[in-house]
C-alpha cells in the first residue's frame, strides 16, 4: 500500500523534514519579533527620558517667562520706572543730593 513509490520510512522522513522547517521558521519569526520588541522598548525609554527633560525645561522656561512678565508689567508703571532709573543710574531730582554708601558700611566687622 504505497503511494507513488514512497515507503513509510521516506514519508516519515518527509514529514519530519517539514516539521523541522516549520519549527525553524517559527523560531526565526519569534526571534525577529523579540528583537523588534526590545528595540521598541529601548526607543520608548529614550523618548520618555527626552520627554521628561523637555518638561523640566518647559517648567523652567515658564517660570522665567513669568518673572520677565512681572518685570515688563513693572516697567509700565511710572513710579517703579522712576525708582529704578534713580537707583541704577544715580539720577537725582532737582535740588536733591545723592550719597553713595558702600555695601560694606552696612555690615558689622568681626575684628
Amino acid at each position: 500500500m504505497q503511494k507513488k513509490g514512497h515507503s513509510k520510512a521516506s514519508v516519515k522522513q518527509i514529514h519530519r523534514r517539514r516539521r523541522m522547517v516549520l519549527l525553524g521558521l517559527m523560531l526565526v519569526t519569534l526571534v525577529l519579533g523579540g528583537i523588534n520588541v526590545l528595540k521598541t522598548q529601548h526607543t520608548l525609554g529614550e523618548t520618555n527620558d527626552a520627554l521628561q527633560t523637555a518638561q523640566v525645561t518647559l517648567k523652567q522656561t515658564k517660570a522665567k517667562r513669568s518673572v520677565l512678565q512681572v518685570q515688563v508689567d513693572q516697567l509700565k508703571n511710572d513710579d517703579y520706572l522712576e525708582k529704578l532709573v534713580r537707583q541704577k543710574y544715580f539720577v537725582a531730582k532737582p535740588g536733591e543730593v545723592l550719597f553713595n554708601i558702600p555695601d560694606t558700611a552696612n555690615q558689622i566687622s568681626k575684628n
